[in-house]
């Protein structure tokens, strides 16, 4: 993640799977993954893990898009600025 996320349904068109097939990669519920996907609920740390290696990205980036929001590169200013 550089300065914006791409977003999980940038990342899952891209691969160019439905929903469901994203959820059954991901290991959870179609529902459960739209509500991720729509930033409704925040996934478990498992289900981000997952999403990680479901895409292909670091595990941290992801974590920092779910604690942290979408522009990363917030995140990293104020990490350098301590």
């Amino acid at each position: 993640m550089v300065q914006n996320a791409e977003s999980l349904k940038e990342m899952r068109l891209k691969k160019g799977w439905n929903k469901t097939v994203a959820a059954d990669r991901v290991g959870v519920e179609r529902m459960k993954y739209h509500r991720i996907e729509s930033l409704r609920q925040p996934p478990t740390l498992l289900e981000a893990i997952n999403i990680a290696d479901t895409y292909g990205i670091e595990e941290i980036k992801v974590l920092k898009k779910i604690f942290f929001g979408h522009n990363v590169q917030n995140v990293n200013s104020r990490e350098a600025n301590k």
